[in-house]
């Protein structure tokens, strides 16, 4: 029987109750003529629906929300709902000022309405916009930012189901006000089915409402990688964590950077997922990152003279640091030492940012591409940590140079390759008379008890991994006492060499280094391959060569601390020329000291 929905001026919708009666449905009277009555299906994790978060973590109204209205029949009628008068209900009176009559089987309504241009296709398909602007609400998501879909089949009852998922960013910190809070998608090769994009034009189909409503990204020019919330100066508290909510479509993700804006300037990033796993989020569900504490570093701005930016103490440093992070590349700069530093005690912003294998590296990376003068100074006491970024008093280097500079006493933590105490990730780029003493390079990550060295590799002493598409060289440096750990592709100097033209190392020096592989080493059919030396990790330039010049390498040791399941050792490596390289891949042409160097198989633990 074809129902008629007639709706005049001054007409109500019913949704539940208001938040004080505890939604108890059983206390709504049914409704009336010319009513329609309008529920929300549970969220998982105790949180039921709609616009926005109660202290019971229960979805409910706000005042101005707006659901529009349509048919088979009428598909372009999107007849509008608002709610004006109550706040903060999960029973809302919704009213339309029109006179307008329906009449049909089955009646579709969505939320939040968009503009009366909107029309549902034959298919019963509906084109929304998930926004890639949303704006912080305490214990809350955003306004018109959750999409909810409802069928009735008598134009008055209506059951909304969401059709997004929901990102619970944990922070905390000692009265830190922040700007805003970005989230990005990451991008994994090897993850089937991967989600790529948080937010944009998409469709949710009505056909789906008995099982499960899913909105869905369309692939349009408009979506977007990343999700900005907009935080309006909120101030963190040091005891107890403020949760940050984001709407974001359902899915499997490689991976979701979370940078961190401060209202002074700063931003602190970090990355979370699984590679080769990804993180799945389940439509209609909460899911929350792990508790982060933020912290910021004492920073005084440097003035610019002639190009030149000089430094003497820790804290101008920061600022400078701080600056590349948020976009200066500090390109045709020069940043010099007048002072040693020492951060003992002091927090230690690293200078760019280079998310590693969590994020597109077609997305702005922010690297830092100036001149850094030592004038043969020393920086100190540094304890750095990044998860699933590129990690080192630089983070990521881009035809950048570094010379006549010190490191002494640096730690290097967190999860994820490309890890050095002087650069993580540098591409092209120059290294002169630089000099690492005291080095622990540590990617770990106690989250994952099983597997707490995934996918740690290409970690160095000095550079972690060295890349790029022209000549490039690192001359008179030295490591001396530095412990490095990782699953593979690790060394005392540098982790891995790949990309094109001629990298050169010349008059080089390692001692006192400990390499411990742990975890997975690489796997390549059912052989296992560490690919780590005292000197260098992996070399794979396939478009270049690598010249080695006046080497000395002191005293070493490789240990294995691998899976048990592993079951090939560090004796049975073929591809390797210890202490020299831990892996030739054969195509890319390596001399030392003018002399062809071949692969020699390993033969002992200790070199």
């Amino acid at each position: 029987m074809r129902k008629i929905l007639t709706v005049a001026t001054g007409i109500l919708l019913l949704a539940a109750s208001c938040s004080k009666e505890a939604d108890n449905e059983t206390k709504l009277p049914a409704p009336g003529e010319n009513q329609i009555r309008a529920t929300i299906e549970p969220v998982f994790s105790d949180a039921t629906t709609r616009s926005e978060f109660d202290s019971n973590m229960k979805i409910i109204w706000s005042l101005g929300d707006q659901i529009g209205v349509m048919t088979p029949e009428k598909p372009d009628a999107n007849m509008t709902y608002a709610i004006r008068e109550q706040e903060h209900c999960s029973a809302g009176i919704f009213t339309l000022d029109a006179d307008i009559k329906l009449e049909s089987d089955t009646f579709y309504a969505y939320y939040p309405r968009t503009a009366n241009d909107c029309c549902m296709t034959d298919e019963a398909e509906l084109s929304l916009v998930l926004p890639a602007v949303q704006t912080y609400k305490k214990n809350s998501f955003a306004t018109n930012a959750n999409i909810a879909v409802a069928v009735s089949t008598d134009g008055r009852e209506y059951a909304f189901r969401n059709a997004c998922s929901y990102l619970d960013v944990k922070l905390q910190g000692d009265g830190i006000v922040l700007d805003k809070i970005v989230i990005t998608a990451g991008k994994d090769n090897g993850l089937p089915n991967q989600k790529l994009y948080l937010a944009g034009s998409g469709k949710v189909c009505f056909n789906d409402y008995d099982s499960e409503p899913v909105f869905e990204l369309d692939g349009s020019s408009d979506n977007n990688r990343s999700i900005t919330l907009n935080c309006d100066n909120v101030a963190l508290e040091a005891d107890a964590p403020t949760d940050f909510y984001f709407v974001m479509p359902a899915g499997t993700y490689s991976g979701i950077t979370v940078d961190v804006y401060t209202a002074d300037g700063q931003k602190i990033s970090y990355v979370k997922g699984l590679l080769g796993e990804g993180l799945v989020f389940e439509r209609n569900t909460v899911n929350s990152f792990k508790v982060e504490t933020i912290t910021t570093a004492p920073t005084d701005e440097v003035e610019e003279v002639d190009n030149v930016y000089t430094v003497s103490t820790p804290q101008q440093w920061n600022w400078l640091a701080a600056q590349v992070d948020t976009g200066n590349t500090f390109e045709g700069k020069t940043i010099t030492l007048a002072q040693d530093l020492d951060f003992d005690g002091i927090e230690f912003i690293s200078m760019g940012m280079e998310a590693d294998y969590m994020t597109d590296t077609s997305l702005p990376l922010h690297p830092f591409q100036g001149t850094i003068e030592g004038n043969g100074r020393t920086i100190s006491n540094v304890n750095l940590s990044s998860d699933g970024r590129a990690c080192g008093i630089i983070g990521y280097g881009r035809e950048c140079t570094v010379r006549n500079l010190t490191l002494s006493d640096i730690t290097v933590t967190g999860a994820g390759k490309w890890k050095g105490a002087l650069v993580g990730y540098l591409w092209n780029g120059t290294v002169e008379n630089v000099h690492v003493i005291n080095a622990l390079i540590h990617p770990y990550e106690e989250t994952l008890p099983q597997e707490p060295y995934r996918y740690s590799y290409r970690i160095g002493g000095m550079i972690g991994f060295w890349s790029g598409d022209k000549d490039a060289a690192i001359s008179n440096v030295s490591i001396r006492n530095a412990e490095v750990h990782g699953s593979y592709a690790i060394a005392g100097l540098i982790g891995g060499i790949q990309g094109a033209g001629k990298k050169t190392i010349k008059a080089a020096v390692t001692d006192g280094i400990t390499v411990t592989n742990h975890g997975f080493p690489y796997i390549y059919g059912s052989d296992c391959y560490f690919d780590s030396a005292a000197l260098l990790g992996d070399c794979t330039n396939k478009r270049g060569e690598l010249v080695l010049t006046n080497i000395t390498i002191g005293s070493w040791a490789l240990y294995d601390q691998s899976d048990e399941s592993v079951t090939k050792t560090l004796t049975d490596q073929t591809w390797c020329h210890l202490p020299y390289v831990g892996e030739m891949d054969g195509n890319s042409p390596i001399t030392l000291d003018s002399a062809s160097l071949s692969p020699i198989p390993v033969t002992a633990t200790e070199g």
